[in-house]
């Protein structure tokens, strides 16, 4: 889980890397922007009930209308843990 408008800069910013390998190093949260999984480690690759599914799809649309608005934000809420991206160009092999 990251959060999804952090990983559209990250493409964004390797895509218009030209002449170099680009590679994107991800500093990752388990279940990033979901209050009921994220940094617990039970939730990963793990099923959801109905209820969590549904609590998922919700976070879900959620993200989707406010990833035009804020970087900072989880189904409406603030995140409680940070994830990093970085693009870094290689420059040599």
């Amino acid at each position: 889980g990251h959060d999804i408008p952090q990983i559209i800069d990250a493409v964004d910013e390797a895509d218009s890397v030209k002449g170099v390998p680009t590679v994107i190093v991800a500093n990752t949260v388990k279940g990033k922007g979901f209050p009921f999984a994220e940094g617990k480690a039970q939730f990963h690759n793990a099923a959801l009930d109905e209820k969590l599914y549904k609590e998922a799809l919700n976070c879900v649309e959620i993200m989707k209308k406010e990833a035009s608005k804020s970087k900072s934000k989880v189904c409406g809420k603030p995140t409680a843990t940070p994830s990093s991206l970085w693009v870094i160009k290689i420059i040599a092999l």
